[in-house]
């Protein structure tokens, strides 16, 4: 019963029969893989809710004293039968209840999952009692991953608007059609619905008795936590992302330990391994401090620093895609009634709503120059990664932790930045109060762009080579891995629970029969076709068809069961050494190449970063752009996620493609706009030497002069010399055709980017970009800007308007054309003086056309105007026609 008018009900009691830990593996990722569905459906309705014109029933104008009725006696449903606008609405009833059906089932299942997904997370609660990062690594993680999906979920949920109204018109719409009452509206209206209404107060219910298991896991995050929030600091102490230190130590694999203690051990903890689990890790410290703020309370006090550093690190966090939530002024609310009545805590000392003050303070504060310093440190590490890639070849094998490990930072920080956009509005500010504190400077990313493209660079040369990269940890598992396993295998399995011990005999040598590399890139690639929930290990066929899946769930089967009871001796040594197993194998089959290195996940912001780059400045800033809108473009299925419809999908394809068009429509405009510029400071400096010119300027010199001194003012300033502006302190002056050079080459380097991802790529230029059914070439875009621009520009040397333009100028203009063309020529090919010979003299056959005037005709300088060769001869004709007789005899 609820304890308030408005609150939410108590959860279910915990079941009485506890749940086999050999199933929480499964049931891991079938919750995981659900609740990643429900979200998309959730983004799905509440985006149907928020327009006005796809949900009518709930936006009727007609029916608004209807819904009000309704609103005030929910979950009851009112008598309507004296309500003036009942027959309209009977007369629409069953149109309503189709149009609605399908939100109303999303809530049937959503309370369905939730109630599974929760007792599912309190018996794992409840049952495991070796929560490590160490040994029981694969099964704290899951416990993370549920907790956070859960929470995310129920929180996602609860923001949907209109939810009340739309549950209650389908159950009216169905009584106003004969039709019976679901029998499932209860538990939607009367639980689930509630519970919603205040999710945060419902969960500190719900983990109520598992505070002290919580608090023990958010203190276990405590070094993911610092390495993440702690700005560069950590990360330059450790040299944590530096490539090459010396020459000896390129050909060494990425196995620094995440403790320093352990220098040379291999069974433990890996700095880059853990460094890709960062993000989970503080996302889970705040989670956890919303849903179960006792967390802070706890008596050692070290989940309460993990959740103020990582409450501290940002001012909003992700829900799903672009949706996010106010870390701080969700705190806030909670510290205005946590804790409530009979609570247990550990300590009294500890005021939430002081502390909540506080890190929102902090955050305003000191978040966005953390992330800023960061950002740099991570721009100058990942050039040096892309360098030596490209340059060595083969290196990205040993060292694809590390390099992994910089490609999910840095797209972690990509998007943080963009969730922290000011130009967002309120979705990115803090709470009102602190207002006074904010520095919007502080959270704006120019260096963005730049952060982006070395990411999807540096991916993209680890997707190349896959293929060595899988042969490379293929045989690390198989001999090393394998070999370190059956050392300890014996003595391990003599220890275990009678029903693992028959998996950890066998796994040494399940680990070294391992060996097909074209399975597993073919793992890969299908997974990557498919996408992360649909192609990876929630499929059924795809765990059957791959060893390395089927082997890496049965560990965690056994893992779990072992999780239940403590792991000690040389069983905690071989569940390390099975982790490390783990590691090399996710490199093996791609699965952590597809977790981390998806550009996809920029999908939901590409609004904001086609508006960057619509007002970039920066010489290079387009072309980073254009690069990271095409990557994700190309990889935006990866959003589709389990629980799309088929609509949902042939939208996403439509979109994708209409971003891959738009975006190289922009690049071929920013190329022409390149050689304009070009053009013009060629045209410029050539006017500079000219004769005429010079002639011109020294007469308005002297006349400049001559006024001065009869009007007494001071003596004009000398203009500059031609040439002026190859000296030094002159740089500003060319400083115009450096910045459109520059540009030019960027975006030109971008177009001979091999987007196919072919291995061993490198000296391949063009690759096709491939956005659903569709065959995109940037270099085709970058020839049709410069035939494009010349078509323009060519007619416009010789005429003006209607008028010929003097010969001197035109020539000049046509050879500074010539000369912007030459520059992109030279990185691409391009036949631009055909095109001009084609513009001059027509199209081939031009010569045979039967309407063409005769050679009589032409000779008496009748104009033609259809060649521009002949425009030109015609004007000039003309030219000679209209001077003195004496001066020529025509």
């Amino acid at each position: 019963m609820a304890t308030h008018a408005g609150a939410p009900d108590k959860p279910p009691p915990p079941p009485s029969n506890h749940l086999a830990p050999e199933r929480f593996a499964e049931r891991t990722l079938v919750l995981l893989d659900g609740a990643e569905g429900l979200l998309a459906r959730c983004h799905r309705l509440d985006r149907t809710l928020r327009s006005n014109d796809k949900c009518r029933a709930v936006r009727e104008p007609e029916w608004k004293g209807l819904r009000s009725k309704l609103a005030k006696a929910f979950p009851t449903l009112p008598d309507l039968t004296k309500d003036a606008k009942l027959e309209s609405f009977r007369a629409r009833a069953t149109e309503t209840a189709a149009e609605l059906r399908h939100g109303y089932e999303l809530f049937v299942d959503l309370e369905a999952h939730l109630a599974v997904h929760l007792t599912t997370l309190r018996a794992m609660l409840g049952q495991l009692r070796h929560y490590s990062l160490d040994e029981g690594r694969e099964t704290t993680r899951s416990v993370l991953r549920l907790f956070n999906a859960y929470t995310r979920l129920l929180k996602f949920a609860s923001t949907i608007p209109d939810r009340k109204a739309l549950v209650a018109l389908y159950a009216c719409a169905l009584k106003a059609a004969s039709r019976p009452l679901p029998g499932n509206y209860e538990p939607v209206a009367k639980k689930l619905l509630p519970r919603l209404d205040d999710c945060w107060r419902f969960c500190v219910e719900a983990f109520k008795e598992h505070v002290a298991t919580l608090s023990s896991l958010v203190a276990q995050q405590l070094e993911l936590v610092q390495l993440h929030s702690e700005g560069a600091q950590s990360l330059v102490r450790r040299s944590a992302l530096t490539l090459l230190e010396d020459a000896s130590g390129l050909q060494k694999p990425s196995e620094a330990p995440l403790d320093t203690k352990h220098k040379g051990r291999r069974d433990c903890r890996t700095l880059h391994g853990e460094l890709l689990e960062a993000r989970l890790g503080c996302d889970f410290a705040i989670l956890a401090t919303l849903a179960c703020p006792g967390v802070v309370f706890d008596a050692q006090g070290l989940a309460l620093l993990v959740s103020k550093m990582a409450c501290e690190d940002a001012l909003v966090m992700q829900l799903y895609r672009s949706s996010t939530i106010n870390v701080h002024s969700e705190l806030e609310a909670l510290g205005k009634w946590f804790p409530p009545r009979n609570y247990p805590l550990q300590r009294r000392d500890v005021k939430l709503a002081k502390l909540a003050k506080e890190w929102s303070k902090n955050a305003v504060l000191h978040s966005g120059l953390k992330h800023r310093e960061r950002r740099a440190y991570l721009l100058g590490e990942l050039d040096v990664a892309q360098g030596l890639l490209v340059a060595v070849p083969g290196l990205s094998t040993a060292k694809a932790p590390l390099v992994l490990a910089c490609c999910a930072l840095a797209r972690d920080e990509v998007l943080w930045a963009l969730r922290h956009d000011p130009t967002r509005g309120g979705a990115a500010l803090p709470p009102k109060h602190r207002m006074k504190h904010y520095d919007e400077k502080h959270f704006e990313s120019p260096d963005l762009p730049q952060l982006a493209d070395a990411f999807v660079a540096l991916a993209a040369l680890l997707r190349r080579d896959r293929k060595k990269v899988a042969s490379y940890h293929l045989a690390y598992a198989s001999k090393a891995d394998a070999e370190a396993l059956q050392k300890f295998a014996g003595k391990a399995s003599s220890t275990a629970p009678a029903n693992c011990a028959s998996m950890i005999s066998s796994l040494a040598s399940r680990v070294a029969s391992v060996n097909d590399v074209d399975a597993c890139v073919k793992t890969l690639l299908r997974a990557e076709r498919d996408g992360r929930f649909g192609g990876g290990e929630l499929n059924a066929d795809a765990v059957q068809a791959s060893s390395i899946l089927t082997l890496k769930l049965d560990w965690r089967r056994v893992q779990a069961r072992l999780s239940c009871s403590p792991i000690q001796g040389d069983l905690a040594t071989f569940c390390r050494w099975a982790n490390v197993m783990l590691d090399h194998l996710s490199l093996a089959d791609g699965s952590l190449l597809l977790e981390h290195c998806d550009a996809g996940a920029l999908w939901p912001f590409r609004n904001q970063l086609l508006r960057r780059l619509d007002a970039t400045t920066a010489p290079e800033g387009p072309s980073r752009l254009v690069r990271t809108l095409l990557e994700t473009s190309r990889y935006a299925r990866r959003c589709l996620g389990h629980g799309a419809c088929e609509a949902d999908a042939i939208q996403l394809e439509s979109d994708s493609k209409s971003l891959a068009e738009a975006v190289l429509d922009r690049f071929a405009s920013c190329v022409q706009g390149c050689l304009t510029n070009i053009t013009k400071s060629l045209e410029s400096l050539a006017a500079q030497i000219a004769p005429v010119e010079a002639a011109y300027r020294q007469e308005r010199r002297e006349a400049a002069l001559r006024e001065a001194a009869r009007k007494g003012l001071e003596k004009p300033k000398e203009a500059p010399l031609a040439g002026y502006e190859s000296h030094p302190r002159n740089e500003r002056a060319i400083q115009p055709l450096v910045n459109a050079e520059t540009r030019l080459a960027s975006l030109l380097e971008v177009a001979r980017w091999d987007f196919s991802d072919r291995e061993d790529a490198r000296g391949v230029f063009g690759g096709a970009l491939v956005v659903g059914d569709v065959r995109l070439r940037p270099l085709e875009y970058a020839r049709q800007a410069v035939t494009t621009f010349l078509d323009r520009e060519i007619p416009n040397a010789f005429f003006s308007g209607n008028q010929f333009t003097r010969p001197t100028t035109a020539e000049r203009t046509y050879t500074s054309l010539m000369g912007a063309c030459a520059r992109a020529a030279g990185y691409f090919d391009v036949d631009y003086c055909g095109h001009v010979y084609d513009m001059l003299g027509g199209p081939p056959g031009w010569q045979k056309d039967p309407n063409l005037p005769s050679a009589a005709d032409r000779a008496r300088g009748e104009p033609i105007g259809s060649v521009l060769a002949e425009r030109v001869a015609d004007q000039y004709v003309r030219i000679i026609r209209a001077l003195p007789a004496h001066v020529v005899d025509c």
